[in-house]
């Protein structure tokens, strides 16, 4: 694991077709329109910071930080370019040069969410940092780097989606709890349309990993004796007749609220304070109860769409 050391830097102008690209360098897209832009500010005022760069041979260089600079110089004509030449010695070198390549990138808004992951996975799994050190040392909290590093459980569909923006980092994160089966089961039902919203698609995600944690009992609910059957029946009209109660309190409330705030004061003189406190305790009653039963759709519908554990590709 590296420590941190002071690279021995030397600027110098060096003709373009003697740098190559760092393969291992965390970024692999690049968006076009932005590095036309880029070459059009550099052919009027010339590369502003210079890119960085370690010696690799006899007057030839790699990358180590502007990849973006250095494509945006070619598209723009340039023979030479401004370079900070640093030395990385020592057998640690690879990952200092690394490390200081993910630096640059990170903070960048066209860094891809994949591009990160990966960073952060290779930072980790290649260079033996603990989530909390790398937390430390790009400035980010470590539910971010532990968000990033779950991307690496993306099927390859649902990582292309997430390249494409598809899907959001969000869904993304219950995307990636759940076996592949089950990723292209969530990721296609999202990219129809068939969610009312992000947290119908989230809900949808989560009643899928239960059905996973559960096993194959998930999918076996119409096993039971008769007398769990009549329990079970008895439950649910239960259940129904409540609902039924609460929408007829939705009834008389839609009567009260068309009432004005003066007619309101006459009627409950005295008690508006309290009457308003009981309207409160239905509301958060009501609010708790849509948020379980948003839940409740998603397990329901993952019986129907749920891929059985043994069905799932390895």
């Amino acid at each position: 694991m590296s420590t941190v050391k002071a690279p021995r830097t030397v600027v110098r102008d060096i003709p373009i077709d003697r740098i190559e690209r760092n393969e291992g360098q965390p970024r692999e897209e690049f968006d076009a329109v932005k590095l036309r832009e880029l070459a059009e500010s550099i052919r009027e005022f010339g590369l502003q910071q210079p890119i960085t760069v370690r010696e690799t041979g006899r007057n030839r260089f790699e990358i180590v930080m502007g990849e973006r600079r250095w494509r945006a110089c070619q598209l723009a004509g340039l023979e030479r370019i401004p370079a900070i030449v640093r030395r990385f010695d020592g057998d640690d070198a690879e990952e200092r040069v690394f490390l200081a390549a993910v630096a640059e990138n990170v903070n960048r808004a066209d860094m891809t969410l994949m591009e990160e992951a990966r960073a952060y996975h290779r930072i980790r799994k290649e260079f033996g940092y603990e989530v909390d050190r790398i937390a430390r040392l790009y400035g980010k909290s470590v539910l971010h780097i532990e968000l990033r590093l779950a991307f690496m459980q993306l099927c390859p569909e649902a990582v292309d989606a997430l390249d494409k923006g598809l899907i959001g980092k969000d869904f993304a994160f219950y995307v990636a709890r759940l076996q592949p089966g089950n990723q292209r089961v969530a990721l296609a039902r999202y990219v129809r349309g068939e969610f009312a919203d992000q947290h119908a698609a989230r809900a949808f995600a989560e009643g899928l990993k239960n059905a996973e944690d559960l096993g194959p009992g998930f999918f076996e609910i119409q096993q039971a004796t008769e007398e769990q059957r009549q329990t079970r029946q008895a439950a649910m009209r239960k259940a129904k007749d409540e609902v039924d109660a609460v929408e007829r309190a939705v009834v008389a409330l839609a009567a009260l609220k068309l009432k004005s705030p003066d007619e309101l004061a006459g009627l409950f003189a005295g008690e508006v304070g309290a009457q308003l406190e009981r309207i409160e305790t239905v509301h958060r009653a009501l609010t708790g109860l849509r948020r379980t039963l948003k839940k409740a759709k998603g397990i329901s519908e993952a019986r129907t769409y749920a891929v059985r554990e043994e069905a799932v590709p390895g």
